[in-house]
């Protein structure tokens, strides 16, 4: 009898006993690591029940009349052959891969081929010739010889592999779900100590700009950095927690809160992290925050990007405005009657209501004027505002340019529900 894709689930937890990692895997089909390819072959299962492609997987036994697996069906003729690809095609066709016809792959993007082709070449093309089929189809699937009859008069027989097909659009999936969250694929990567499913899902160039240990670049580096990250990690006992998220396409900005072992007690640490790609393989993460809380001082944090053509509207540009002017009046007016300002150092360092923020932005502008920003990026979803920026002027004192971002959230009204900081940046005044 045939199964289906939740008879193959079911199948198993069968109380078999599976460890990944060090750590017992209490439910195969949902764990991370085995639910992609476990949806795959649940999908292959259910495939043979559907009415579009059931004629395609399924066959009636001749002695028994049952519905088997096409795929399993002992071949004896050539037609036996074609239908165990066209139930392969389905499959693929079905999941979005892994088949192409000719006129799409790399001759047709280059034209004619040179006469002179190198031996490898010559070798991938002969390939490829002997795999096409009646219907001019290209199948990329591997092969193997078969040991009977056919194979020694040198004729070379298609192979059904279902498990590497799985493993291979499991791949995909996963590496899809990495792209989805790329944040929170890198932040599991810090905790683990472990850069693999980050580098599959990025296979491409992964850059990161830390406030601690600065611009790491490519895969070798960036396993070096997670290490020691983690080491580190283990040591305060770390725990983080996700405070906003604010995306538009090929961007993200996630706001956390990291809770870690501090002499003696537990610290709320403010961070922010922004994923952009600028390809469908690699990633930049650029990450935001104070040092002092942690380490006591406020170190220069050099510029990452470089100021741009940012314009913040409606709210947020009053801000600015307000900011970059040093009017308190103006700029405390740009809040929601219960909107609060968080410093970078900490969420106990917080100003809400008009008369705390008034008597904030009263000290921050008392060095001589406002504080001048130069937008980077700006990264707005309609609710959330992040602008990166550095930070060149504070009242009178010019400052060697310092990245930092800033989160204006906003509320129901268009006014500021909050104003959330990112950088580390030293007062010249001291703040109440």
């Amino acid at each position: 009898m045939l199964r289906t894709g939740m008879n193959y689930i079911e199948s198993l937890r069968d109380g078999r006993e599976v460890w990944i990692d060090g750590e017992q895997v209490q439910d195969v089909p949902t764990h991370p690591a085995f639910a992609p390819m476990v949806g795959v072959r649940a999908r292959i299962y259910d495939l043979a029940h559907d009415d579009g492609t059931a004629g395609l997987l399924t066959y009636a036994d001749e002695q028994t009349t049952e519905r088997c697996a096409t795929t399993s069906r002992p071949p004896r003729t050539r037609d036996d052959w074609r239908a165990k690809r066209a139930s392969v095609d389905a499959i693929l066709d079905d999941a979005g891969g892994v088949r192409r016809r000719p006129g799409t792959g790399p001759e047709a993007a280059h034209g004619d081929l040179p006469r002179r082709r190198s031996p490898e070449a010559t070798r991938h093309l002969a390939a490829l010739n002997r795999r096409r089929g009646a219907d001019g189809a290209v199948s990329t699937m591997p092969r193997r010889s078969c040991a009977g009859p056919a194979a020694k008069r040198g004729v070379e027989m298609p192979w059904f592999p279902e498990f590497t097909s799985a493993a291979e659009l499991a791949r995909r999936q996963t590496r899809a779900a990495g792209q989805a969250d790329p944040v929170g694929q890198f932040f599991t990567a810090l905790n683990k100590g472990d850069t693999r499913t980050l580098e599959r899902a990025w296979p491409g160039e992964v850059v990161v700009y830390d406030p601690r240990a600065g611009e790491i670049r490519g895969h070798r580096h960036l396993r070096q950095f997670v290490k020691e990250n983690q080491v580190w990690q283990a040591r305060r006992h770390i725990r983080t927690e996700i405070v906003a998220s604010t995306m538009v396409s090929g961007r993200a900005v996630v706001e956390l809160l990291v809770h870690l072992d501090q002499d003696g007690g537990r610290l709320a640490w403010p961070v922010a992290t922004v994923a952009e790609s600028p390809d469908d393989s690699s990633v930049v993460f650029r990450t935001y925050c104070s040092q002092w809380p942690v380490e006591g001082r406020r170190p220069v944090r050099p510029p990452i990007l470089e100021p741009g053509p940012v314009h913040p509207g409606d709210v947020v540009a009053r801000y600015q405005a307000a900011l970059d002017a040093g009017d308190t009046e103006a700029i405390v007016n740009t809040f929601e009657p219960d909107g609060y300002y968080n410093e970078p150092i900490g969420w106990h360092h917080s100003h809400r209501g008009a008369g705390e923020l008034r008597s904030f932005f009263t000290a921050c502008f008392s060095a001589g004027g406002g504080i001048g920003l130069q937008p980077c990026a700006l990264t707005d979803d309609g609710v959330r505002c992040a602008l990166e920026y550095n930070c060149v002027r504070w009242g009178s004192h010019d400052l060697p340019p310092q990245a930092g971002i800033g989160i204006y959230e906003r509320g129901p009204d268009g006014l500021l529900a909050a104003a959330r900081v990112y950088d580390d940046v030293e007062s010249p005044v001291e703040l109440p």
